[in-house]
């Protein structure tokens, strides 16, 4: 089972920011509160193999593993957040605090029903994979888990406790060229009786990119992705890397006079 991090995911994080003094100059601090919400932008969907084949060219004798497709619901995250911010400069901050919440229709492991039999179910477990569960099920003599099994992820809602950061940091070589750094990340230190192997206990996701400006507001560049990732129970680290070239173009939605204006020029 994989599980892309960096992808498959929708953030928005509304909220509301005080600063400790009136005045707008930077740099400046100023306490945050906000809502991050955090889903995946597609429906889980993972293939497991089973044991069991079947046949698909009889003459060269040729078999194939059964598979084993299983769509989920999209879990939603939200997290209330109280932290401190520290700004020089409009891309350029640095932002730390507490987070509690809740992760509705959380992942908590896979059923399957075959025929009249009763539903089997596979966990994560720090001692055994769901990849293996699923393997040992669908062994012959009496396989309790096959192709044409009824399979459906188990959701619940658990809690969410402990700590956020993020920060930009930017980095301009003349008026053409430009060096961007974001990063944020969790750390769920709290932990609860209903956690699990698959629930993120640590989680950084960082990027650089560099930008060349065609116009002012409209720049092109390769940009690299990375994720540092560590699970609860047994705390494993995971780490992916991701490579793209972006294009990025600014403009002020709510400006309609001046169209060609925007392409030229910052909003």
């Amino acid at each position: 089972m994989e599980f892309d991090q960096i992808t498959n995911r929708f953030t928005v994080d509304p909220g509301w920011l005080w600063r400790f003094y009136r005045s707008r100059a930077k740099p400046h601090a100023a306490f945050v509160f906000s809502v991050h919400l955090e889903t995946p932008f597609r429906r889980p969907i993972d293939t497991f193999f089973l044991s069991s084949r079947h046949v698909v060219d009889p003459i060269n004798n040729i078999t194939v593993r059964d598979r084993l497709e299983i769509t989920q619901e999209r879990g939603f995250l939200v997290l209330p957040r109280v932290g401190v911010r520290w700004q020089n400069r409009d891309t350029t901050y640095f932002e730390v605090g507490f987070q509690r919440g809740k992760e509705f229709d959380a992942f908590t492991g896979y059923q399957f029903v075959t025929g009249n039999n009763a539903p089997v179910k596979c966990v994560p477990d720090a001692k055994k994979t769901i990849v293996s569960c699923i393997e040992d099920k669908s062994k012959d003599p009496n396989p309790t888990i096959t192709k044409n099994s009824t399979a459906s992820a188990i959701l619940m809602n658990r809690p969410r406790s402990g700590f956020y950061w993020k920060s930009n940091f930017t980095l301009p070589f003349g008026s053409r060229v430009k060096y961007e750094f974001s990063d944020e990340g969790d750390f769920f230190a709290k932990n609860f009786d209903t956690d699990l192997v698959t629930d993120t206990r640590i989680r950084d996701y960082s990027k650089h990119s560099v930008k060349f400006f065609v116009w002012p507001n409209l720049s092109f560049g390769p940009a690299l992705n990375l994720l540092l990732y560590q699970n609860k129970i047994n705390k494993n680290w995971l780490t992916q890397k991701q490579f793209t070239l972006e294009a990025t173009m600014s403009f002020d939605f709510f400006n309609w006079r001046e169209k060609k204006v925007q392409l030229t020029n910052k909003p």
